[in-house]
């Protein structure tokens, strides 16, 4: 059965044919040129590619340093802690003064440097220089520290004081009235540990024979304590204890740092620490000064001083029968060359 079309129909069909003719030839015509364009088109987007790796490669990195930064925050925030909890438990003197020691290091080794006396020998047409002579007094008679410092309160230890019991005093105060106690009893027991020749040089030794009847007061045959009274503190400082510096007194108490002795209407204020007589935790040591002649010392290898393969003590316990003993073991190795 034949399909009949109509003379419109067919015109249509073949102007749709034109047209497809028509586009064909054009791109058969423009061949080459859309040629160059795909080749344009392939180059930029493998462009893009590589741009896409790269930035791919640098967000890689980005990640990286993103999390070094994390770690090194961390660190910071560790270090800033530490730094906070040193700030407020280390008292402002006490980096003052390291502070000071440091700036001073340098002018006493070059004050060292300039006065030290060197000696040259000249031996074989060579030059040696001796080491400089030391005084044998400064090495043998070392004064030792005389008194136990009482230790200073950390923010943790003052955190947990009662309200009612510290008011509204801070850190810094109770720490700077603590340094004033140690000084007063540095000042007291450097003087103690002078002697009564000493202070009757000095025009006082009836300050010494008080300190003395105080002490035997208060101290028995195996305990021996660090202890100051208002009148230290008045004779040191210039000021009396006020009410202020007695509540003071009573923190101080309470984080048993001292403690009170009250003999009739005399109050002693005692240093939490005890040491048995003739321990190395007293002040109960004196220097026996003993002037040896020259020729009796020699340098041993370390650079300590010997006296006849006996090494003489630079402090001994003021206790009678080591004493004794220390001196029969100089007397006879020295003979009576010993003044």
């Amino acid at each position: 059965m034949s399909t009949s079309y109509t003379l419109e129909e067919i015109l249509e069909k073949q102007c749709e044919k034109l047209q497809d003719l028509e586009i064909a030839t054009i791109f058969v015509k423009s061949k080459d040129a859309m040629k160059e364009e795909l080749l344009k088109m392939r180059t930029a987007v493998s462009q893009k590619c590589n741009d896409i790796e790269i930035m791919r490669q640098k967000l890689d990195e980005m990640k990286k340093q993103n999390n070094q930064c994390r770690e090194l925050m961390l660190h910071i925030k560790a270090v800033s802690k530490k730094i906070n909890h040193m700030k407020r438990n280390i008292p402002s003197e006490l980096i003052h003064d390291y502070y000071e020691t440091q700036n001073s290091l340098p002018l006493r080794s070059m004050a060292g440097e300039e006065f030290t006396p060197v000696h040259t020998v000249i031996t074989d047409n060579r030059e040696k220089q001796e080491t400089p002579m030391i005084d044998c007094k400064k090495v043998l008679f070392n004064e030792p520290e005389v008194c136990l410092m009482i230790s200073l309160i950390g923010t943790d230890e003052f955190s947990k004081i009662p309200k009612y019991i510290i008011g509204r005093q801070s850190l810094e105060t109770v720490n700077n009235f603590i340094n004033t106690i140690n000084q007063i009893l540095k000042a007291k027991y450097m003087f103690l540990s002078l002697g009564k020749a000493h202070a009757r040089k000095q025009g006082d030794l009836n300050l010494y024979l008080h300190y003395k009847k105080q002490e035997m007061d208060i101290c028995n045959d195996n305990k021996y304590v660090y202890f100051f009274t208002g009148e230290d503190y008045e004779r040191q400082t210039k000021s009396k204890l006020d009410k202020l510096k007695l509540n003071l007194m009573i923190v101080l108490r309470h984080c048993k740092r001292l403690r009170e002795h009250r003999i009739k209407n005399d109050v002693r204020y005692i240093r939490f620490c005890f040491g048995r007589r003739g321990s190395v935790f007293t002040r109960n040591t004196q220097l026996i000064k003993i002037r040896l002649p020259v020729e009796l010392f020699r340098r041993n290898e370390d650079s300590s001083l010997v006296c006849h393969e006996r090494i003489l003590p630079f402090s001994i316990p003021r206790n009678e029968v080591i004493c004794s003993e220390i001196i029969s073991i100089v007397r006879s190795t020295c003979g009576d060359k010993i003044v």
